[in-house]
């Protein structure tokens, strides 16, 4: 056998593994094997044959390769498929993918700068302005349209993707390993690179970790002395199986790279540790990105650690570790541990980058997300000001960035009630996003939606609807009728209606957006239970109360799972199910509901919060109902309180509190008279 190979007449091998699995003898001989026939590029498939067992122990660098297992499926055709792909290196013929609409391709070329061409010579400036192949452009495009990138994000997306195609291109160009059959291997991943083909370039990568991996264990158990050269082949291991996750990366699948990542971070040996720490930032974002949120948390902590003790602390990747835990905190809710994570990042970039660096702006604009959800108002304006000023004068003051910064300011204002200064802002936004992105792009579509939420909340209804309308038929024309961005503008319009006391419209769209979020994102994910908030909402006050409990029960159990029981989203759904059985008359089921959610909402938002006083009104409004004035007017003071001071006095929350809180006066000195009370009045505000 070893002859025919020698003479070129094999060109692969297959090792099948029948009813008997494999001898010791056997897994000595086949691991010997496999290290000849890697070592001159001979593709090697282990085959599990129908008969072969359930469990089946293959020798462990042949466990590590490719395998086609014909006890699923049998002799399937897409098993023999597998086989003659792995024997041939052919890829079995699969439907050609569209290419990019002429309209996607001008719109990303627009964005990018390449105009004055004629349609035809779009793809072929586009490849060279980004400095690739036409292929790899065409795979560029495929791998959007399978992620579903929304249009606005297209010229940054495919400068993203580009960016990390050429770095992993340079880095199979500068190897620093002496492997000559690595190097042989990694050549080739980066032709199949250029030429596009990303499943090859996997595979070559995959084939080289597999060698640096055979020749680390041999270099072991033969030359236990010589650990260094231990150490580089495991560093090589790594590198590969880093690449590897990086090819993931730059296909959006997360999940994959993020596994890449942290198997490359395992085989990184001791004295490797800022490499180690390399490999755990990126598995930690990756995990990030894919919304697992608890299994992110120990390789950000991590990598960290490791920079804090091996580095300088005002050095930027400790910045850049510091800002990627700060982020998961923050998603997770945990506020306390995010804010001083972001201010120590913030003074990191400050110092060593500088006040108007993009990546000082980010940070800012970071910290001001957090102190909005906190309720944080008063020292957000400065902030999102400070953002705005940074990027008008490094990116322009007509760039989308400068307009998405400008939305953020202007949804500040709403929150505050400060709708003369908030609608300048929106209009400005809008016609920056019109003229720089389009009047159909979806960007534009957003800013309208914001724009129609603040004339819904002043109550002008008739200037709301039209830009809903509008936002609607952009989104479902430029990303379809069952995208998730469709569904958040179907429920804002429902919103309207809802409003407006027209149910039947309301409830029809809020069905619609439910749908589409629970086939798209899920029945489990935090945005498919708002929905079911804003229905069992809608069913509560037309008096449905038993098809709105169901919805709330469900809602708070979503919320329990994904975010966590201590978690804002968590007190919010509480909240709207305490007033549903306040509604009802079953104060006793409302009350611990209500307390609970206080408890919540004054650990992760603070005493200060505006949900924490919405909450106090609600519960001070069931004692009301009880009669039990004296404990529901300090209530009801303290909730009047936080808000002026959070909103200020002319919010039309603190005239709803202000109201509230003379009439239940009034109550109470009826009482203290002996007088009677009327009948019980429904307050209660939902979140």
């Amino acid at each position: 056998m070893q002859d025919l190979i020698v003479n070129g007449k094999v060109l692969s091998v297959a090792i099948l593994v029948g009813p008997d699995g494999f001898g010791s003898w056997q897994e000595e001989e086949v691991d010997g094997f496999l290290i000849w026939s890697v070592k001159r590029g001979l593709p090697v498939i282990p085959v599990l044959l129908p008969e072969a067992p359930s469990e089946v122990k293959l020798p462990l660098f042949l466990a590590n390769r490719t395998w086609v297992d014909f006890r699923k499926g049998g002799l399937s055709q897409k098993n023999i498929d597998r086989l003659v792909w792995g024997i041939t290196g052919d890829k079995p013929r699969q439907p050609t993918p569209a290419p990019p609409s002429d309209e996607q391709v001008a719109r990303v070329a627009a964005q990018m700068g390449v105009t004055g061409v004629v349609p035809s010579e779009i793809p072929e400036k586009l490849a060279a302005k980004l400095g690739v192949t036409q292929a790899a452009l065409g795979n560029f495009f495929e791998i959007m349209e399978q992620q579903l990138v929304p249009p606005e994000k297209l010229d940054h997306t495919l400068r993203e993707i580009a960016g990390r195609y050429k770095d992993l291109q340079a880095k199979l160009a500068q190897t620093e390993f002496d492997d000559t059959a690595v190097i042989a291997l990694k050549d080739q991943a980066k032709q199949a690179l250029d030429q596009g083909d990303f499943d090859k370039a996997e595979r070559l990568l995959n084939q080289a970790r597999d060698l640096a991996l055979t020749a680390a264990k041999k270099a072991q158990e033969t030359l236990k002395k010589h650990q260094e050269m231990v150490d580089k082949q495991f560093l090589s291991a790594a590198a590969s199986m880093a690449e590897a996750g990086e090819l993931k990366l730059t296909q959006s699948a997360y999940a994959a790279a993020a596994d890449y990542y942290g198997r490359a971070a395992e085989l990184v040996p001791a004295g490797s540790e800022p490499v180690k720490a390399d490999y755990l930032l990126q598995q930690g974002g990756a995990l990030h990105y894919a919304g697992k949120y608890a299994e992110a948390e120990a390789p950000l902590k991590g990598s960290l650690d490791i920079r804090e003790r091996l580095l300088e602390p005002n050095d930027p990747e400790i910045a850049a570790s510091l800002n990627n835990l700060a982020a998961l905190y923050s998603n997770q809710g945990k506020y306390d541990l995010a804010e001083p994570i972001y201010q120590r990042a913030l003074t990191i970039r400050e110092k060593v980058l500088g006040p108007e660096h993009p990546d000082t702006a980010q940070s800012l604009n970071n910290l001001a997300g957090l102190y909005i959800a906190q309720g944080k108002y008063d020292v957000v304006d400065p902030l999102l000001q400070r953002v705005v000023e940074i990027r008008e004068k490094v990116l322009g003051p007509d760039h989308p960035d400068t307009a998405g910064t400008l939305n953020d300011l202007a949804v500040l204002y709403q929150a505050q009630g400060k709708y003369a200064q908030a609608e300048p802002l929106y209009l400005r936004a809008l016609k920056i996003m019109e003229q720089a992105l389009g009047p159909d792009d979806p960007t534009t579509a957003a800013t309208l939606n914001n724009l129609a939420g603040l004339y819904r909340v002043q109550g002008k209804y008739d200037q709301a609807e039209p830009l809903y309308q509008r936002a609607l038929e952009i989104a479902e024309q430029a990303l379809g009728p069952e995208h998730p961005h469709m569904a958040t503008t179907l429920n804002n319009l429902a919103g309207l209606y809802y409003a407006q006391g027209k149910y039947d419209q309301a409830e029809s769209l809020y069905l619609r957006a439910l749908k589409i979020k629970e086939q798209t994102l899920g029945p489990g994910h935090p945005d498919t239970a708002a929905t079911l908030n804003n229905l069992a909402g809608l069913y509560e006050d037309q008096g449905k109360y038993d098809q709105a409990e169901p919805l709330y029960q469900q809602a708070l159990k979503i919320a329990e799972q994904a975010l966590g029981p201590e978690h804002p989203n968590t007190a919010t759904t509480l909240n709207n199910l305490a007033n549903l059985y306040r509604a009802q008359g079953k104060n006793d089921q409302a009350e611990p509901l209500y307390l609970r959610d206080l408890k919540i909402t004054g650990r992760t938002l603070g005493p200060k919060h505006p949900s924490l006083a919405m909450t106090l009104n609600n519960l001070a409004g069931l004692y009301r109902d009880q009669g039990k004035y004296d404990q529901a007017v300090p209530l009801l003071k303290r909730a009047l309180q936080i808000m002026e001071k959070t909103l200020g006095p002319g919010h039309p929350n603190v005239a709803i509190m202000r109201r509230n809180l003379g009439e239940l006066q009034a109550v109470r000195a009826k009482a203290t008279m002996g007088k009677p009370q009327g009948k019980r009045t429904k307050n209660a505000q939902k979140r």
